[in-house]
């Protein structure tokens, strides 16, 4: 399984402002998580079969799918020509040319639809043109409106043109009024504290509220824009950059912390902590960043290595003096030095890998584990297991503890939060799939099924 190494010291171009609702920035992603770490953000990972009760597997001689239990068993037969893994109790299994909602024992609990798209509390579903919400519950939102966003703790809804706000149980929060509806995002990244922009064009009006639909601020400016940049600030400016710079400003995006100093910009999506942030300074052509301290106005020369989102939680790296730096939640999780900077590798949404040291550190809490130097890389990693190779590219499996509870026999392996999925290939030909708990013990073994994580 080959790797890319993703974390290296990048020449960046400058940030401008455009877009209707968010800052844009030209700047390096940063471990950009998979959409599959939005549900992890809520507890409802959907690898997790403890949580979920089923996993899922292709018959290879049928090519259907179905879904086992945690003991290995059939739950639901194989019988779909597609299938979602399970996430806070429901799956979306396709038959023939629809889809279908399915609950953990394999009952319809809606079904025909022609398309969907799984969020965080719920599937949108489409038919016939027209969109709706289910969960396991059943429906959350009728499918009777023309769109729907899923957004962080809310959907905008549309009909007949016209765009309200639902909550994610289906309470109607702002009825379909508006002329347009757009989440307000991160300039830099897709990341989202649930506030959303209305447009009311008869009035020449923008509207923002938060995530319960309560109005917090009105613009009448069409260039204004405004993007969320961690710990309840935004940032605020106009897109034409010769009318003014842009300012930090609490969430109801009208108290003003501090007015960027002339000729800057942001140069990260995220602030470092609750009072500084980098800002980029273009001087003859050549970029300079610093950090800013918004309460005191006190700049601190660095150098901008990258920045983004990582498992949904803003983050940024950059280098402070002679130290690597990496800041999550406010706080310096991860420090590297000029020699293991070309030697450091994503492992899994929020882990990095040290090839020098051996060490595999939690990059959102600064915890660290040294490995066997048997192990000479990892490659994928969950809250407590990760996937391991050996100088002969075979795969096993390590604890968090840094025990080996998967020999290197696997040619792939798949972690899961408490367990993982290995492929071996026979020495006769052939392939068996070895699906084991979190103890290392094979809860199932098959040569006749593929087990799948995701």
């Amino acid at each position: 399984m080959a790797k890319r190494k993703i974390i290296l010291p990048v020449a960046l171009v400058a940030l401008i402002l455009v877009a209707a609702v968010a800052f844009a920035a030209c700047a390096p992603s940063l471990l950009a998580p998979a959409w599959e770490d939005y549900y992890d953000e809520y507890g409802e990972y959907y690898n997790n079969i403890v949580k979920s009760g089923r996993v899922r597997y292709r018959d290879v001689e049928s090519g259907l799918y179905g879904y086992l239990d945690a003991s290995g068993n059939v739950a639901i037969p194989a019988k779909y020509s597609s299938a979602t893994s399970f996430g806070d109790g429901f799956a979306v299994v396709r038959v023939g040319s629809t889809y279908s909602v399915i609950d953990e024992d394999g009952g319809v609990i809606e079904g025909g639809f022609t398309s969907y798209t799984k969020n965080p509390s719920g599937v949108v579903v489409g038919k016939d043109g027209m969109y709706g919400v289910y969960n396991k519950d059943g429906c959350v939102l009728p499918v009777e409106y023309d769109s729907i966003t899923a957004n962080y703790s809310n959907y905008i809804i549309e009909r007949n043109g016209k765009y309200g706000l639902a909550d994610l149980s289906g309470k109607v929060l702002i009825q379909p009024i508006y002329d347009s509806g757009s989440v307000v995002t991160n300039y830099q990244a897709n990341m989202s504290d649930g506030s959303v922009i209305f447009s009311d064009t008869k009035e020449d009006k923008f509207i923002y509220v938060n995530s319960d639909g309560k109005e917090i601020y009105t613009s009448y400016n069409e260039d204004e824009v405004i993007g969320y940049i961690g710990f309840g600030r935004y940032i605020k400016g106009l897109a034409t950059s010769d009318d003014g710079n842009p300012v930090i400003c609490e969430d109801d995006l009208t108290t003003v912390v501090a007015k960027l100093p002339d000729g800057t910009f942001p140069a990260s999506g995220a602030m470092l902590d609750d009072d500084r942030i980098v800002l980029r300074e273009d001087t003859s052509g050549d970029a300079k960043y610093f950090v800013y301290n918004l309460e005191t106005g006190e700049r601190q020369p660095v150098e901008l290595v990258e920045s983004g989102v990582v498992n949904n939680t803003f983050a940024v790296f950059i280098k402070e003096g002679d130290a690597y730096n990496f800041y999550a939640n406010g706080e310096v999780t991860f420090t590297a030095n000029e020699e293991e900077i070309s030697n450091l590798f994503p492992a899994g949404s929020h882990y990095l890998y040290n090839k020098i040291t051996n060490t595999l550190t939690d990059l959102l809490t600064g915890e660290q584990l040294t490995l066997s130097r048997e192990i000479v890389d990892v490659t994928a990693a969950e809250e407590g297991i990760f996937a391991v190779m050996n100088a002969e590219g075979k795969y096993g499996v390590c604890a968090k503890n840094g025990d080996m509870i998967g020999d290197f026999i696997y040619s792939s392996v798949t972690v899961m939060a408490d367990g993982f999925i290995g492929e071996r290939r026979l020495s006769g030909g052939g392939t068996v799939y070895e699906w084991c708990g979190f103890d290392g013990n094979v809860i199932l073994r098959s040569a006749d099924m593929q087990i799948y994580a995701n």
